[in-house]
């Protein structure tokens, strides 16, 4: 069998920017500024949700509690409060706008997780919020991450 894959440049990243190896072995942590903290995470895809959730954890989260729509996130929020959170935006027929509004109001920082097309859909009032491309890579999650507690600290 043969098979001849053809992928758009708009598709393609640099290599750095691609999910970068992590440590193998017994539980092998990366030194980050993840390490000990809890997280939100809202994917409605049960295999992207596993590997961001694989993810954090390998940055050294402690603790990461996943919700697949807005409902269940902004319930999860009644009794956790998480040290920050990643959103995938679209969450097949609806959004993570209300857990959003939710996260600025706890003053929780947090991220989009999106698509290649899903960032046009986000809503004015949310557009300075960090995106991470999905699949996330460990360098760029960290540094938007980063980028949300900054913008938390500066008062936007």
């Amino acid at each position: 069998m043969k098979a001849r894959l053809s992928i758009p440049g708009r598709h393609v990243s640099l290599a750095n920017e691609a999910a970068s190896p992590m440590p193998s072995g017994n539980g092998a942590q990366l030194d980050s500024a993840l390490s000990g903290q809890a997280f939100l995470l809202v994917e409605d895809q049960s295999l992207i949700a596993l590997d961001t959730e694989e993810l954090l954890r390998r940055l050294g989260a402690r603790d990461v509690r996943l919700s697949p729509d807005a409902t269940h996130a902004v319930l999860t929020l009644g009794a956790f409060k998480p040290d920050a959170a990643v959103l995938d935006f679209n969450l097949g027929e609806g959004t993570s706008e209300q857990v959003a509004d939710h996260l600025i109001a706890m003053g929780v920082p947090f991220v989009f997780a999106t698509g290649y097309g899903d960032s046009v859909m986000i809503t004015e009032h949310l557009r300075a919020v960090p995106v991470v491309r999905k699949p996330a890579s460990a360098a760029s999650l960290t540094a938007q991450i980063g980028e949300a507690r900054l913008r938390l600290e500066e008062g936007g």
